[in-house]
């Protein structure tokens, strides 16, 4: 059976998933997804954002490409406008040809959001809302030849990331700076025509492309009219050095 997005999202469906907190002996605990046996799936935790949490799809012990990212409480009617605002910025980008994750990368048009029951054992079960998305490898510590590599969250670093983590770190941005350019552009056309708060990109260390993730829908025109301001000025910055790595 080929483990793709669609099978993975049947496969949640037909089973009820259980979730719990294990707090194991710390106090902050884990969230521990029980693995739906019968259909051969399991997961590994491995993030929380905006309202959602993200685990890793296994098929038995061997990682697929694929994670789930879900609101764990039903109900949560915030939440599923979060996840629906980000899967929808995702999908107007790559209708634009910037590139985003998979499926969403290679089907802007399709439904991504499901819904499925889920047992949460520590509090109520209920139907929540998720999306099932490409697994990124991203260069960290413990990962140092991942080939994603994340753009820096803190904002005194920002400016320079482009430069110094990449421009001027990787061995291969030199050979790649045309891809890396090129996605450049079609993001920053893309965001000064009709921008998304939450900005983030990450680099592809194999190829030089420069792909978004995990956008904020904002509504607030005020707010994101502020926000745009911040990213332009970083967005120039950033165009300034792929303009002088190109020169050299």
């Amino acid at each position: 059976m080929t483990m793709n997005a669609s099978t993975i999202k049947s496969l949640i469906k037909a089973e009820k998933p259980g979730l719990v907190l294990d707090l194991g002996s710390g106090t902050s605990g884990k969230w521990v997804l029980s693995d739906l046996k019968g259909q051969g799936l399991s997961f590994r935790y491995l993030d929380s954002g905006a309202n959602k949490l993200v685990f890793r799809v296994y098929k038995g012990e061997t990682p697929t490409n694929w994670v789930l990212a879900f609101q764990h409480i039903p109900g949560d009617t915030m939440a599923r406008q979060l996840l629906e605002g980000e899967i929808k910025v995702l999908k107007r980008l790559a209708l634009h040809h910037v590139i985003v994750p998979q499926p969403i990368g290679g089907d802007a048009k399709g439904d991504h959001i499901f819904d499925f029951h889920l047992d949460n054992l520590d509090s109520h079960a209920g139907i929540v809302y998720g999306y099932v998305m490409e697994y990124l490898d991203i260069r960290r510590g413990n990962n140092p030849n991942g080939r994603w590599v994340e753009m820096s969250k803190k904002e005194g670093d920002l400016p320079n990331w482009l430069q110094s983590k990449v421009l001027s770190a990787l061995p291969g941005a030199k050979g790649n700076l045309h891809n890396t350019i090129e996605t450049f552009d079609v993001i920053r056309t893309q965001f000064e025509a009709d921008p998304w708060n939450d900005f983030q990109v990450m680099y592809d260390s194999t190829n030089g492309n420069l792909m978004v993730l995990d956008p904020w829908d904002e509504q607030h025109k005020a707010t994101l009219d502020a926000y745009k301001a911040k990213v332009v000025v970083l967005l120039k910055k950033w165009k300034d050095d792929l303009n002088k790595a190109s020169a050299k």
